[in-house]
Formats: C-alpha cells, sequence, structure tokens
C-alpha cells in the first residue's frame, strides 16, 4: 500500500468507527467509553467488551468538515475560554448540547459521538487538558462516572536510563489497569 493509499484510507475507517460507536449505542449491546487516543488500555477495554471512544477523533472529524464552530461557540457561552485547547472545547460543547436537546445535535458530523457510559481520563504528559476535559463534560452527564488512570510515561526523558525503576512502573501500571 502507498502512503497515498494509506492516507485516503483513514476517512472511512474513522467515519466506519464513529458509525459504529452510534449503531452500538443504539444497540445498547455494548458499554461505551471515552477515552484518549494513545490509551494503552484499548485492548483491555475491548476484552470487557467495551468499545473505546476516542473523543479526540470526533473533535478532528468536526475540524475536517468545517462543522466545530458551533460546538466551540457552545463552549465558550460556558465560560470556557477560546484559549483551552479546541479538541476538548470542541467535545465538551457538543457533549453539552446532546445532553441538553437530548439527542444528537443536528446534522452532527457522521452521526455525531453517542453519550458514553463512563469515561477513562488519562493525563500521561501528552496534552494538559486531558486531566480535566472528562471532569468538564461531566458537569453535563452526572451519570456518567469517571475513572482518571494515572499511567506514567517515562519515555519522554529518553536520556535517562530507566531500568533501575522499571519494575516500580509495571507494578503501579498493574495497580492502575485493575483498579
Amino acid at each position: 500500500m502507498t502512503a497515498t493509499q494509506a492516507a485516503a484510507s483513514i476517512g472511512p475507517m474513522v467515519k466506519e468507527f464513529i458509525a459504529g460507536a452510534v449503531r452500538a449505542k443504539a444497540e445498547g449491546k455494548q458499554k461505551l467509553a471515552y477515552t484518549f487516543i494513545v490509551c494503552h488500555h484499548e485492548e483491555i477495554l475491548r476484552a470487557l467488551d467495551v468499545l473505546p471512544v476516542w473523543t479526540e477523533n470526533f473533535a478532528g472529524v468536526c475540524g475536517a468538515k468545517r462543522d466545530s464552530e458551533r460546538f466551540l461557540q457552545r463552549a465558550e457561552s460556558l465560560g470556557l475560554s477560546r484559549s483551552l485547547c479546541t479538541y476538548a472545547l470542541c467535545g465538551i460543547g457538543f457533549d453539552q448540547w446532546r445532553e441538553e436537546q437530548g439527542q444528537m445535535p443536528p446534522e452532527a458530523p457522521w452521526g455525531g459521538m453517542p453519550k458514553p457510559d463512563f469515561m477513562v481520563s488519562t493525563g500521561q504528559i501528552l496534552c494538559d487538558p486531558r486531566a480535566k476535559w472528562y471532569q468538564a463534560s461531566q458537569q453535563y452527564m452526572p451519570d456518567v462516572p469517571i475513572y482518571n488512570m494515572d499511567l506514567p510515561y517515562p519515555l519522554f526523558e529518553r536520556d535517562r536510563d530507566h531500568r533501575e525503576v522499571w519494575g516500580y512502573y509495571q507494578k503501579y501500571i498493574a495497580k492502575e489497569l485493575r483498579a
């Protein structure tokens, strides 16, 4: 597969991912969990028959389809600053609108993002809003629990030898995943 072919396959793949989450919610056969890309626990969720819903992907689709402004404005109307991460703002604005209406916002890109059964938040030092995004969305979905999973991400310190603490990291991560 060429790079161009690989790039062309991304849109349909993400579209089916979003549509699949909407179908799963409508059918009620599978639990849905909001989570982030690079979450390191996707396989565990899937083994538990939980479908991960990557909220950043939906915000990216909204931006690519030039349909994020209404969700960003919604988040701003809630008192959130446009200087915050627009992925988070788009998701928060979307969640609030969906919950206020009791249904998907009109003409939501690719069918919209279904309400999760629970949210798994991880900070991982990849993106600052990750630790707070779902807490903000939970204001509009108080019946949706959040589990904040603290997964250390020592790989950012590439010039450090982590072998001396690797056992600690393994035990810590196993404890977080079991919880």
